[in-house]
């Protein structure tokens, strides 16, 4: 089994547990849906260099570059100036 299938099969077993599970059974339902979107999304973001599957746990885990791009908006100063510019587009 691949890694993209394995990735899929897990999502789907995910979303069987979130969604109710006898919908899940059909072929075009949501859980199905929802599943390819999020493999083809986490694709994106493996290909981009933000994300990597790990083989062993069947889980997508952030990278170093992906750690730094998602949380850097939260480090002091940034998150200041993002604060004070969304206060000036808000006009409060």
């Amino acid at each position: 089994m691949q890694a993209s299938e394995r990735s899929r099969a897990r999502c789907i077993e995910f979303c069987t547990w979130f969604i109710d599970g006898r919908e899940a059974r059909t072929q075009n339902s949501k859980t199905v849906v929802f599943s390819e979107s999020m493999t083809a999304d986490f694709d994106r973001q493996v290909k981009a260099g933000r994300f990597y599957l790990n083989d062993r746990a069947n889980v997508y885990r952030p990278t170093w570059k992906g750690t730094c791009l998602m949380t850097w908006k939260f480090l002091f100063p940034v998150s200041v100036i993002l604060r004070w510019r969304i206060k000036a587009e808000l006009g409060s």
